[in-house]
């Protein structure tokens, strides 16, 4: 039997309150209609969920990664967004459907099989004969973070796309091995204890922390440029102190530019690397040109706490140039600059889509990933590759205007800046040439094609 799969991700549900990035007000029934349009296409459909399907980080405490917490949180996701699984169950009642779940690197707690059973009740409550069609990784039947299904003879590889993210990249197999032991906890990637154990202190003050996506380098950057107005706000002050480290970071990356490499030769990353030093090569790697003077980033750090003179023309011109380097970068960013162009180009120089081409070998003709919250694809003389988004809540992005990019940063601040929604997903059609390939958005108006292609076993 040949499905039509469906491929969804980084959907962070939550416990349905005010740090659930998933929740909102249409959400629900956004969701709910979107599982009535696949069950409306009366053919055998295969729901992927491609990693971050639930967030436990979302959750208090915010800093237990204990196996026991994981337990506790899972209930409490499970109880209080009931309607999400029940809609997943009334997916699964059409007898023929199927739901695969991959890891991420938010929802690893998932592998404990005590947490996934917790999650499989969930989905099975509307669906209770259904239990031999999900196949997710809390099963030792199923322990993989990838999926590779051969669709009319195209080999696809579907995965999260952390691998390739210094930040977020994981030992799944370690991982899987401590879940069937009787280890506390995982060995969590240092994105997790960098960006969560230290951003989660700002998040009671600065809502925006969860919703701007890729966290690195945005989110360090974005707070950066805030640091002079957190005593006003607020923010604890080992939140502040656990920001230092960044600072520090980006401090390094200015100097370099200012002073060129030192003396010595460089080699590539050792394994040995510290954290800083993990968080140094990176601002370096990722710093745009011509940044502000050592001097005047240091005043900005180090000076004045009042806010009349961090929110003067002082020190516009060097938060300016921190959240033009913050959001240019962003897929999201340049959709909004573009429309919908955008998604019709290639975007080789993403960092996720290198990751991706290295997956392009051997007979794989097509690389699915999620982790960015970044919907694109980019085609290759061998292959193609496509992100398949996010469903969790966004930040509505400033135009590339200095006035704009001021203001909105204001409101970062202030809390005062819009949430927005932008739910895409990846069809693949069996056809008889192979396999139609599209990238979608969902919304109360239905479905939109943002690209299509076809891909043959004799592509190249």
């Amino acid at each position: 039997m040949e499905y039509t799969r469906v491929i969804i991700s980084d959907l962070h549900v939550g416990q349905n309150d005010e740090f659930d990035i998933f929740a909102g007000p249409n959400k629900a029934k956004l969701f709910t209609n979107f599982i009535q349009h696949l069950r409306d296409k009366k053919k055998p459909i295969e729901l992927i969920i491609n990693g971050d399907f639930v967030d436990f980080l979302q959750l208090q405490p915010w800093n237990d990664l204990s196996r026991s917490a994981a337990l506790i949180k899972i209930k409490q996701i499970t109880k209080e967004s009931a309607y999400f699984f029940d809609e997943l169950g009334n997916f699964l009642k059409d007898e023929e459907n199927e739901l695969v779940v991959l890891p991420g690197n938010h929802d690893v707690e998932l592998a404990f099989p005590e947490v996934g059973k917790v999650l499989r009740e969930a989905i099975l409550r509307n669906a209770p004969g259904a239990a031999k069609r999900i196949q997710m990784f809390d099963s030792p039947n199923f322990r993989r973070s990838t999926y590779r299904p051969t669709i009319n003879g195209v080999l696809v590889q579907i995965e999260h796309g952390n691998e390739g993210d210094p930040w977020n990249s994981l030992t799944y197999q370690q991982l899987f091995t401590d879940a069937e032991t009787a280890a506390e906890k995982f060995e969590y990637p240092p994105g997790t204890k960098l960006v969560y154990e230290s951003m989660n202190e700002f998040k009671g003050e600065l809502k925006f922390v969860d919703l701007l996506k890729p966290e690195m380098p945005a989110v360090p950057l974005i707070l950066f440029a805030l640091k002079p107005l957190m005593a006003a706000r607020n923010v604890p002050s080992v939140a502040i102190k656990n920001l230092e480290s960044i600072v520090n970071a980006v401090r390094v990356a200015i100097r370099r530019s200012s002073n060129g490499p030192q003396l010595g030769s460089t080699t590539d990353e050792a394994p040995s690397l510290t954290v800083a030093e993990k968080l140094e090569n990176f601002f370096t790697d990722e710093l745009p040109p011509n940044p502000p003077s050592i001097l005047d980033v240091e005043q900005l750090w180090e000076g004045e706490e009042n806010e009349g003179a961090v929110l003067g023309p002082k020190f516009d011109h060097i938060k300016l140039w921190f959240v033009s380097w913050a959001v240019r970068g962003l897929a999201r960013f340049q959709a909004k600059e573009r429309g919908k162009a955008f998604y019709q180009e290639n975007h080789p120089h993403n960092y996720a889509v290198k990751g991706a081409k290295k997956r392009l070998i051997g007979d794989v003709k097509l690389v699915i990933f999620g982790h960015t919250h970044e919907a694109l694809k980019t085609e290759f003389e061998n292959g193609v590759y496509v992100n398949s988004g996010t469903w969790a809540n966004l930040i509505d992005l400033p135009k590339d205007v200095r006035s704009e990019m001021l203001e909105w940063l204001k409101k970062l601040a202030d809390n005062e800046f819009e949430k927005t929604a932008f739910p895409t997903f990846i069809e693949l059609e069996p056809v008889t040439s192979g396999v139609d390939v599209s990238l979608n958005s969902w919304s109360v108006k239905g479905a939109e094609q943002l690209w299509t292609k076809n891909i043959s076993p004799s592509n190249s």
